[in-house]
């Protein structure tokens, strides 16, 4: 027999974990705290194992904090935490034992602040000491103090300083005035007097008033008008004496005599009308209106002549055609007047004519004996499209025996364009080709005798043309 012998363990740990690890599991052993469990497990021989666990638990910490800093100290840095402005944020740390401890940090913000006062002292008052300063005279100082966060406070003092015054003041009075009450002293006659006030800064002002004492004045005036006379606001219509009390330059009763002698003034009224402008009393007038001319009459006084006026505007112009007549062979010739009868040569009372043909056209407009006539001439075209008057197809000879445009004229012209209609209007022909020949014929029929319109549209030389005419077929 060999006899072989398996030893039995016996076998101690210890680990340490987090609280937020828990609950635990070892070997099918679970902790759910801090404590030391055993549990008997075999060998590979079959023997008993004896395991004891003995397990620590590190605490996990949340912690709160609170700072209080000045303004002028953001932006603030807290573990890797950036503070822009006051308020909370979080950060998760480790303990020595490795586990999280999250530390929750509320930011205060006390205030920076600037602030500016105002004072005013009177002069007696300098020299003047604030927060440690002195001032001497008016200025501006400033001093930095601390807030109850502990926090800078500027606090800028501007310093006003009031005059003390020395002011004369001069006043007259009537004598039914006096006695006068001024500032508390009393004047039974004129003379000076000094009192004491205070400006509206509470300073001393000394103001010394010389008192003048005026009497009653009497006035007498003559004066001469003519229809009326205006005195002191009032309009006198008659002759006569009047009397006003007024005031003189100190105040005082002022009594004025005033005796008036009034004459009075002529008005005539006269009717004209004259043809562009009127000559009268060496003025000449151009427009229509009423004018009043003044002249003196044997008592001095103005004579008023008073003229109504009409004045007929004889000016009568033909500006222009409205468009160029030898492009479209026809245009309306304007003309302007500001008369009110309005006559073309032709007959038409129109204020436009249509012009069909060159020539020199006129225009005759009157009002009230007035007149005026202008003349316009209209150019001939510099461009003539000849075509014959009547085709012969029906001779055979090869002379004539066709419609169409001479090759030199062929030449001149672009953009082309011809329609022939019968007498119903109807058209029979159309070609854009301006080396067209046209046999007379209508749907192959040749009728003799026959009378056709025709219409070409050209350009020439850059410049559109329109020629209309006839031609017979024979």
């Amino acid at each position: 027999m060999t006899l072989y012998v398996s030893n039995v363990y016996q076998q101690a740990e210890q680990r340490t974990i987090c609280q937020n690890e828990l609950p635990y599991q070892w070997n099918g052993v679970t902790f759910h705290n801090a404590g030391t469990q055993t549990i008997t497990l075999q060998t590979v021989g079959g023997c008993d194992s004896t395991v004891t666990m003995t397990l620590h638990v590190s605490n996990t910490y949340q912690q709160a904090e609170q700072r209080t800093i000045c303004q002028n100290e953001l932006p603030y840095a807290w573990n890797g935490v950036t503070f822009n402005n006051a308020g909370t944020q979080n950060v998760t740390l480790q303990t020595v034992a490795g586990c999280d401890s999250i530390i929750t940090m509320t930011l205060h913000v006390s205030n920076t602040y600037q602030q500016s006062e105002q004072r005013t002292v009177c002069q007696d008052e300098l020299p003047y000491v604030w927060n440690g300063r002195t001032f001497n005279a008016a200025g501006t100082q400033t001093v930095t103090l601390q807030t109850v966060g502990g926090c800078d406070s500027t606090i800028t003092m501007t310093l006003h300083v009031s005059s003390t015054y020395q002011q004369s003041e001069y006043r007259t009075v009537c004598q039914n005035e006096l006695p006068y009450v001024w500032n508390g002293a009393t004047f039974d006659s004129a003379g000076l007097q000094s009192v004491t006030l205070q400006t509206v800064s509470g300073c001393d002002s000394l103001v010394t008033m010389t008192l003048s004492v005026s009497d009653t004045n009497f006035t007498e005036v003559y004066e001469s008008a003519c229809d009326s006379f205006a005195w002191n606001g009032v309009a006198y219509t008659e002759s006569g004496d009047y009397t006003k009390t007024l005031s003189n330059s100190a105040g005082c009763d002022s009594v004025v005599t005033l005796h008036l002698t009034l004459n009075h003034t002529e008005t005539a009224e006269i009717t004209e009308t004259a043809c562009n402008e009127y000559v009268w009393n060496g003025e000449t007038y151009t427009e229509s209106g009423n004018y009043i001319q003044t002249f003196t009459n044997e008592a001095g006084c103005d004579s008023s002549l008073t003229l109504h006026l009409t004045v007929i505007d004889t000016a009568l112009e033909i500006i222009s055609l409205t468009e160029d007549f030898c492009e479209g062979m026809s245009a309306e010739l304007v003309a302007v007047t500001t008369m009110t009868d309005y006559l073309w040569s032709t007959g038409e009372e129109l204020p436009n004519i249509t012009v069909t043909a060159p020539g020199v056209y006129s225009v005759t407009a009157s009002q009230g004996g007035c007149r005026a006539t202008a003349r316009y001439t209209v150019e001939a075209c510099d461009f003539q499209l000849w075509l014959p008057n009547a085709i012969t197809p029906s001779k055979g000879d090869g002379l004539n025996d066709v419609f169409c445009l001479p090759p030199r004229t062929q030449s001149m012209i672009s953009d082309f364009e011809i329609s022939i209609f019968n007498r119903w209007g109807e058209l029979v022909f159309y070609s854009t080709d301006k080396g067209f020949k046209w046999d007379g014929s209508v749907e192959g029929k040749v009728f003799v005798g026959a009378v056709y319109n025709y219409l070409i549209r050209c350009t020439v030389n850059g410049k559109p043309h329109r020629v209309m005419g006839s031609v017979t077929v024979l």
